[in-house]
């Protein structure tokens, strides 16, 4: 499920992905934000390697704008103890912030910038969970708060892979609840599948292989894939979402 860098170097042979790249997410929550005149933009990743990618590609986004972040500041894996970075963030008072972190810590940065008056549009990696995100805060902190995704909205039946991925769901799950990780198991499991259709009766390595480089503009019912040789990413989808006082994922 990662969209970390370093597993999208093309030296990588063996190695496909399925969804967007963080950088991805990150581009289109910078392009948002600078649309919505939020040019006063803060970065806040996770001190390792996952949130030093984040902190990298947030740079790339916004000096396509002719910007750099306001401030940029750290938080621990997992660790609520965020005080450093809340007090970095009031110092400037930005008025957006993309958060490349998990779920503890953003929920704890974002209750706090907000009991102490922030407006800041707070932005999400898809990483972070949605669900798990939404349930460590009071609604009335969560509210508006946005997280990237890489896959369709899970509940839109309009959408035909959707409506088929529900109807798999209610056939063959016990846990019939739909939602983002989910759903990207499924069109996974779709990709996979074609491919090994294309790879004939017998498949091996190599012809499984070949056979994932040479989808082209594939349309699973609302969701294109396309890879081949130097390019192992198969969507460039990013949806942004916003929580609201409902929850999504029962």
């Amino acid at each position: 499920m990662t969209g970390a860098s370093l597993l999208r170097r093309p030296e990588l042979r063996m190695v496909f992905n399925l969804r967007a790249s963080y950088r991805g997410e990150i581009a289109a929550m910078v392009d948002e934000m600078v649309r919505d005149a939020n040019h006063r933009i803060a970065v806040v990743y996770q001190d390792d390697a996952f949130g030093q990618d984040g902190l990298e590609g947030a740079l790339v986004a916004l000096r396509r704008h002719g910007l750099k972040p306001v401030v940029t500041a750290t938080v621990e894996r997992n660790s609520d103890q965020v005080g450093s970075a809340v007090r970095r963030l009031m110092d400037v008072n930005p008025n957006g912030v993309v958060v490349v972190s998990a779920y503890v810590s953003s929920a704890a940065l974002t209750t706090a910038v907000r009991e102490k008056g922030s407006r800041a549009q707070i932005m999400n990696v898809s990483f972070v969970g949605t669900k798990a995100l939404q349930q460590a805060m009071p609604v009335s902190v969560s509210n508006g708060i946005g997280v990237a995704q890489v896959v369709p909205f899970p509940w839109n039946r309009w959408i035909p892979v959707v409506a088929q991925y529900q109807k798999l769901m209610r056939l063959n799950s016990e846990d019939q609840g739909f939602g983002f990780t989910s759903l990207e198991g499924f069109l996974a499991a779709r990709l996979i599948t074609d491919a090994l259709d294309r790879a004939g009766p017998d498949p091996s390595r190599d012809s499984l292989v070949k056979a994932m480089e040479s989808i082209r503009d594939l349309d699973l019912g609302g969701f294109r894939i396309e890879m081949d040789r130097d390019d192992h990413q198969a969507s460039d989808f990013v949806e942004l979402t916003f929580l609201g006082s409902q929850s999504w994922e029962p």
